[in-house]
């Protein structure tokens, strides 16, 4: 049985056979139809691989059903008459011992994204008080986790790195027209988009200096709108279209046009116009923020006039657009990053906004986290 979190909701133990459709048809009565389908569906899904997996958790809320992998529970499954059991007509349950190629895709099925209700009413809380106020010049323009801090890029040139908090731990100066950050976890490195460079450059963040490397891209732009965003990819959470590469790839965004540009983290050594490797659909131009979630599995890509944010899946099509989030602002958002809490469904969302924002919040020069943005953890 899931154990209790603190937002309310009804919970669902993991059983086989019919009890499992009996106790669905008690805990969905008064929630929202679509929701006990779904359910229903992944009910089905999990009591056909008998016994359920460990791993698999159903959690009914009330504004929708999330769905999730706890780890361990604590709690065991009886499964002493798994391979035999009946529901109440009397017909064997299929328990996928038969080899069947789509028990086995069923086996594999990846849990479906939770999208919910956002943005809330949620103002928010400004974490870059310290940061404005000691470096009041500072534009934020991107934004990246950097194990339990936030890398800050500025578009004229400055670094920080604050705590979740709002502390300020650290500040660089670069030089240079930096509109985005990413962290390689291969190499350990920040990769800085520069817009006036179209291209990476790599910035050491224990020594505090820029190493030399860098490559241009061939990343479309068209003065004044140009590269805007990057992320990265590992290359364990790379689809195979994308190829090999020993550390990963970079994903790259522009104002210009609504693709996504990806490229091999390793060719980035000086390369003059690194051709890309695969190209990712978006819903709109303006591309002003990237960040890929370890955790969700999903790229988050930020549109400044648009005012809002696709969550994309990637696939060998490149990627797929699961949802577009409005966002409570309407200015200019530049960075994005997501940092899910697996356990709760519920992830901290924070925006970079370069310049002013306008109703119903107001945002000038600002890093601002929202703690209730719904996630799904794969």
């Amino acid at each position: 049985m899931l154990r209790p979190t603190s937002s309310p909701q009804t919970t669902l133990e993991r059983f086989s056979g019919a009890s499992a459709s009996r106790e669905l048809a008690t805990v969905a009565k008064g929630v929202a139809a679509a929701s006990a389908a779904v359910a229903a569906s992944l009910l089905a899904a999990c009591v056909s691989q008998e016994p359920c997996p460990e791993s698999q958790t159903f959690v009914l809320r009330g504004n929708g059903m999330a769905f999730g992998n706890k780890g361990d529970t604590g709690d065991s499954v009886d499964s002493a008459a798994d391979s035999a059991d009946t529901s109440e007509t009397g017909e064997t349950v299929d328990t996928g011992e038969t080899g069947d190629s789509s028990d086995s895709a069923q086996d594999t099925a990846e849990v479906p994204d939770v999208i919910g209700t956002w943005p809330t009413g949620n103002p928010g809380l400004t974490i870059s008080g310290e940061m404005m106020s000691e470096h009041s010049g500072f534009e934020p323009s991107g934004v990246t986790e950097n194990g339990s801090s936030l890398l800050v890029v500025g578009d004229d040139g400055e670094l920080a790195q604050l705590s979740k908090d709002g502390a300020l731990e650290n500040y660089w100066t670069l030089e240079g027209d930096d509109e985005g950050v990413a962290l390689n976890s291969a190499t350990g490195m920040a990769a800085i988009a520069d817009e006036a460079l179209n291209g990476i450059r790599e910035f050491d963040l224990r020594a505090g200096t820029l190493t030399g490397t860098y490559c241009t891209l061939d990343l479309p732009e068209a003065e004044p709108s140009g590269f805007e965003a990057l992320a990265f990819v590992a290359a364990a959470d790379a689809p195979a279209a994308w190829g090999s590469d020993s550390q990963g790839f970079y994903v790259a965004g522009s104002q210009y046009v609504s693709d996504l540009y990806v490229y091999a983290a390793s060719a980035c050594t000086g390369a003059v116009g690194l051709s890309s490797v695969a190209t990712i659909p978006s819903t709109a131009n303006d591309v002003s923020g990237i960040e890929y979630s370890v955790d969700t599995k999903r790229l988050y890509v930020l549109h400044d006039n648009a005012n809002n944010f696709d969550m994309i899946k990637l696939d060998e099509t490149g990627g797929t657009v699961v949802n577009t989030y409005a966002l409570p602002t309407t200015g200019q958002e530049e960075g994005i990053d997501v940092k899910a809490d697996c356990d709760s469904g519920l992830g901290l969302l924070t925006i970079a906004y370069d310049g002013s924002t306008t109703s119903p919040m107001s945002y000038d020069n600002s890093v601002v986290v929202y703690d209730d943005f719904p996630v799904t953890c794969h």
